[in-house]
């Protein structure tokens, strides 16, 4: 071995075996026209976005994001909005909200979340707020930067509460609670992005990832209220001063357009 093995004698000199195996400069497998200083990369010459994530709006979540790239591996991100409508999406999944808030008897309300997302109304908008870290790299065989995202997301929903679906008049709500609900979710996300060319360089974003969410709202206690005569009672939900916690999963995908600069 050490009679057939050697080493270059300068650093960044390239001995016979160096040039014998470097790919052809047209070859795919030829990097050296993927490096930072290549103008031809769309990439090069963006360091800010302004992005819309459409994907956000069936959640009742209308926002805009600003990317900056601080140098070629690692761009910061934020973004802020409103929630204008019912996240639809927690109204589907909260069970598995309550699921995970029955291992912790004392933060859990005798309302759960999901009684409270099937049954509320919408009450006011209230506020969307983002920020990420992005570590990007390059890609050699296609025209899109993939990153790695830790990201961070608080936003609130605002409801009323008047009565409970699926509870006839075996359960009642005491008075017309309003009820608001926050949401602080950490996700690590996978995605990647997509620069054009042009005058206007427009920016496409596709990602999925998971995390966990933390949910807070109104708690609610419980009594039995007997009718006039004593032929029957039926189960009275009053709120208190006091906020139910819970902690769950969360899976996200989706897309985000923007224009780069």
């Amino acid at each position: 071995m050490s009679g057939i093995l050697s080493a270059q004698e300068t650093p960044g000199t390239p001995n016979e075996l160096d040039k014998l195996f470097v790919p052809d400069k047209n070859s795919i497998f030829n990097s050296s026209g993927k490096t930072g200083d290549d103008n031809s990369n769309p990439s090069i010459d963006v360091k800010n976005v302004i992005s819309f994530n459409p994907i956000m709006l069936p959640r009742g979540i209308a926002a805009f994001y600003y990317q900056r790239r601080l140098n070629d591996q690692i761009s910061l991100q934020g973004g802020l909005g409103s929630c204008f409508n019912k996240d639809r999406i927690l109204s589907f999944v909260s069970g598995i909200t309550d699921d995970f808030a029955n291992n912790n008897s004392n933060t859990q309300s005798t309302l759960l979340l999901n009684r409270i997302m099937q049954s509320a109304d919408f009450s006011s908008t209230s506020l969307f707020a983002s920020f990420s870290l992005r570590l990007n790299w390059t890609s050699y065989y296609w025209d899109y930067t993939p990153y790695f995202e830790i990201n961070t997301r608080y936003y609130s929903n605002k409801l009323k509460l008047s009565q409970l679906s699926d509870g006839g008049s075996a359960e009642q709500i005491e008075g017309t609670p309003d009820v608001t609900i926050k949401n602080i979710c950490f996700n690590l996300i996978y995605g990647f992005q997509y620069l054009t060319e042009g005058k206007i360089k427009t920016s496409h974003d596709f990602y999925f990832g998971m995390g966990m969410r933390s949910t807070s709202y109104d708690k609610f206690s419980s009594s039995t209220v007997q009718t006039p005569g004593n032929y029957s009672s039926y189960t009275l939900y009053t709120e208190t001063s006091a906020r139910a916690t819970s902690f769950a999963p969360s899976f996200i995908m989706g897309y985000a357009f923007g224009i780069g600069f």
